[in-house]
């Protein structure tokens, strides 16, 4: 049995659901770079759901190790 090629359609809707988080507590969705709350302190980058505020997720922080930063992160 082949398999055929996805479909354009089928394709981004699995690029769609790879970038978005979801919050676990209220059900909000957006994308990586949407209108999650970034948290930075520790070297950790906390996102937050700007409805319901729950950390949904923690990431290391872009810290180079000379001390530079290569993506600043504003602390809010």
């Amino acid at each position: 049995m082949t398999r055929s090629a996805p479909s354009t359609d089928d394709a981004a809707t699995s690029d769609r659901r790879k970038s978005v988080l979801f919050c676990w507590a209220c059900a909000h969705a957006s994308t990586i770079d949407g209108d999650w709350v970034r948290r930075s302190s520790d070297g950790v980058v906390e996102y937050v759901c700007p409805v319901c505020d729950t950390t949904i997720d923690e990431r290391p922080g872009h810290e180079r190790t000379d001390g530079g930063s290569r993506h600043p992160i504003a602390s809010g």
